[in-house]
Order: structure tokens, then C-alpha cells, then sequence
């Protein structure tokens, strides 16, 4: 590439065309490009014209990787647990309502028949003793009054007696097994208590590994779509890159192995090397006269 470039002379004395032209003032100015650069640099810079009329190119997939079926699974079933209440131990206490709920059944079914069978039994001794009386011609004499006052006393005395002790033993029994009932009731409610808490923790457990083995897979998914991004910014930059290349060994980032220095690679051998700086490399700088 050369150029040219003159200004007048105010004296007037010189000759040719610039005669009579004020001092400073520019003539003309003229600049091509070398022959051996030409067709590089007409290659660079349509390249380079060519991606700047490129459209926007944004990247369509995903950037980050969401969360996996086993987080969501782990996430719904977490949402859904219910926290254990846990044990409520047993206030109920053996007070007159217990008692007769648990006494009648004994009293019904033990004492009632037993004094029923002693009024029974005291009868039948009645009869044989009026008979004994009849048979003796002493039936309705004041000795048959004597003995039939004293045996009703007697039973009497035996069936109050009888009262007292099935009631008393109607008592313990009803506390027994009012007792043993309570014990059983808090021992199912401590069973099923830890039944639950054994589940609870179970089910905590479990959406635990499932939430870690998620991360697991979402962390593969994520290295996927991390290199797919990676991979499409280095395919978009390719161009761009192969131009920044051009402009580097024509001169802008310094002249490659093996070539002249000062000259970018392929130019002929010799061409003028350290070339004035805002000059293009094998230009000439002269003046008109």
C-alpha cells in the first residue's frame, strides 16, 4: 500500500502544480493495499462483516437441571407425614363407678346364687323339722317356735357373713382386674405409640435417601447440561475466534513462528519489516511535487 501526500509552497519559486498554494494546505492524499495483503485482508474483513450480520443466537435448552422423581416423591411424601403424638399415659382411677362395673358381674354370678342356696337349704330343714314336729304330735308347740327361730337366726347369721365376705372378695377381685385392665390399655397405648414413632422415623428415613440419591442424579444431569452449554458456546465462538486469529497474524497480536519479522505470515520474503507506526505493512510514504 502506498501514499502520497503534499502541501504548497507560499513563495511561489517552486514549479509544477503546487505554485501558488498557501503553506498547509493538504494537496491529496491516496492509500492501497499491497499486493501480497490484498486478498487477506478483503477475506478478514468480509468474514468478519459476514458474522456481524449474523442474527442473535441465544441458547434454547436448559441451564440448570431440576429436580428429579425422586426429589418430588420425597418432597409429596414429606408434605404428607404427621408427626407422632406419642404416648398419653392412663389417668383412670378405680373409683365407685369402676367398682360397681366390675363387682356386679361377681356379685351376680358368685353371691346371689350362694345366699339364694343357703335361703334354699334353710327351708328344706324348715319342712323336715315341722314334719319331725307333726310326726312327734308337737307340731305348733312353743319347742317348734324355739328351734325354727333359732335356725332362721342361724342362716341369717351365716348368709350375712356370706354377704360380707363375697363383697369384700367382690371388692379385690373388681380392683384386680380393674388394675390388670388398666395395665394392658397403657400397654397397647405405649405399643401403638411406638409402632408410630417406628413408622414415622421409617418414612423419615426413607425420603431422606431419597432426597440424597436425587441430588445425586440431578448433580449428573446438571454435569450434562452444563458441558451441552459449554459445548454450544464454543461451537457459537468458533467463528469469532478463527477471525481474532486473521487480525493477530496480520499484525495485530504479532508476527507467527517462522515469519520475517515485522511481517505477517505468508508475505513474501523481504517485504519492508518495522514499518512506520499507522502505516499498512509494505506501504511507501512520499511527497508530491
Amino acid at each position: 500500500m502506498s501514499t502520497h501526500t503534499g502541501s504548497g509552497s507560499g513563495s511561489g519559486a517552486g514549479t509544477g502544480t503546487n505554485a501558488g498554494v498557501a503553506v498547509g494546505t493538504p494537496i491529496s492524499t491516496e492509500s492501497s493495499l499491497s499486493n501480497w495483503a490484498g486478498d487477506y485482508v478483503t477475506n478478514m474483513l468480509g468474514r468478519g462483516q459476514a458474522l456481524t450480520n449474523m442474527p442473535y443466537e441465544g441458547y434454547e435448552n436448559a441451564l440448570t437441571a431440576g429436580p428429579t422423581q425422586n426429589q418430588t416423591n420425597a418432597f409429596s411424601g414429606i408434605a404428607g407425614l404427621t408427626a407422632p403424638t406419642g404416648y398419653t399415659a392412663n389417668t383412670n382411677t378405680f373409683d365407685q363407678a369402676a367398682a360397681d362395673q366390675y363387682m356386679n358381674p361377681y356379685i351376680a354370678s358368685v353371691l346371689n346364687p350362694q345366699l339364694a342356696e343357703m335361703s334354699r337349704q334353710n327351708q328344706i330343714q324348715q319342712v323336715n323339722d315341722n314334719a319331725a314336729f307333726t310326726k312327734a304330735g308337737a307340731y305348733g308347740g312353743g319347742r317348734q317356735a324355739i328351734m325354727n327361730s333359732e335356725r332362721n337366726d342361724n342362716n341369717a347369721r351365716l348368709m350375712n357373713q356370706a354377704t360380707q365376705e363375697g363383697y369384700s372378695n367382690a371388692y379385690n377381685s373388681a380392683f384386680d382386674m380393674f388394675t390388670s385392665d388398666q395395665k394392658r390399655l397403657e400397654d397397647s397405648s405405649q405399643f401403638a405409640s411406638g409402632v408410630d414413632q417406628k413408622n414415622f422415623n421409617n418414612q423419615t428415613d426413607l425420603y431422606n435417601n431419597m432426597l440424597e440419591a436425587g441430588e445425586i442424579e440431578r448433580g449428573i444431569t446438571q454435569e450434562g447440561l452444563t458441558a451441552d452449554y459449554s459445548r454450544f458456546k464454543e461451537e457459537r465462538d468458533y467463528p469469532y475466534k478463527q477471525i481474532k486469529l486473521l487480525i493477530d497474524m496480520f499484525g495485530g497480536g504479532g508476527s507467527p513462528a517462522g515469519s520475517p519479522a515485522g511481517s505477517p505470515a505468508g508475505s513474501p520474503a523481504g517485504s519492508p519489516a518495522g514499518s512506520p507506526a499507522g502505516s499498512p505493512a509494505g506501504g511507501s510514504v512520499g511527497t508530491t511535487t
